[in-house]
């Protein structure tokens, strides 16, 4: 099976009883153009990438699983919802970096020895 990646979905549309989805990537800034100062801190926008195309049934089939795997996902934590609980979702907050272990005695690592 082939896989894909996708950073977000950039546009649906209906077409009688087919269903046309394009997911996209981030765009790759131009190496050669000087950085922009109102994009330094923006991520770059989403271009299309590939379609999924699909009957009308197999796409509401597959909202009501997507939909099951979102409410996990919020159960869990992975994911939290945005003010007003029916907009969109953002990652959860993660914990803070973990410590280091402290280095082996003597400043050297036991998997090198000299």
């Amino acid at each position: 099976m082939d896989e894909y990646f996708a950073d977000g979905i950039v546009q649906v549309a209906v077409t009688g009883t087919v269903v046309r989805i394009d997911f996209g990537t981030h765009a790759m800034p131009d190496e050669d153009a000087p950085p922009q100062p109102e994009q330094q801190n923006d991520a770059p926008p989403i271009m299309p990438r590939m379609r999924l195309v699909m009957p009308v049934e197999g796409f509401g089939q597959s909202v009501a699983l997507l939909e099951q795997v979102l409410a996990k996902l919020i159960s869990d934590g992975v994911l939290t919802r945005l003010p007003g609980n029916q907009g969109p979702v953002a990652a959860a907050p993660r914990p803070g970096p973990v410590a280091s272990p402290a280095p082996p005695a003597g400043g050297r690592s036991p998997n090198f020895p000299s």
